[in-house]
């Protein structure tokens, strides 16, 4: 509309007439059918959904694992024989990766070759891994 303002008055000052003027149309261009994809609209509120789910037994696990171990002070203990903090907490972060990419590589096998065989797989894999 703006563009179609200037152009009038413009035209309105070179030719000296007021009742000059440009009319603008628009004209549609033909665009595709558009196919409704239900398993897109379904996989859209389903996958953030059972990756959600899917995440919450390692965690539960992990959380229930330091808090025994909080209650049986077996972290006060190996500190005693002379272990830092940084060893203790090395283990639990090798421990939830290695449980992290072990279920990361059983998604990705699954969402790669039944739902998203044509997406870049190491992407794939990226998001799931990175998201756990």
């Amino acid at each position: 509309m703006l563009q179609n303002w200037v152009a009038n008055t413009i035209l309105k000052r070179k030719t000296g007439l007021d009742n000059a003027s440009i009319v603008t149309m628009t004209v549609p261009s033909r665009l595709p059918p558009y196919i409704i994809d239900d398993f897109g609209q379904l996989i859209t509120g389903v996958l953030s959904f059972c990756m959600f789910i899917m995440y919450i037994p390692p965690i539960f696990r992990t959380t229930y694992r330091i808090v025994a171990e909080k209650e049986n002070k077996v972290k006060e203990s190996m500190r005693m024989m002379g272990l830092k903090d940084f060893p203790y907490w090395a283990s639990w972060y090798s421990y939830y990766t290695f449980t992290n990419t072990c279920l990361s590589t059983l998604v990705w096998i699954i969402l790669y070759t039944k739902v998203t065989s044509r997406s870049a797989g190491w992407i794939l894999f990226l998001i799931v891994w990175l998201y756990g």
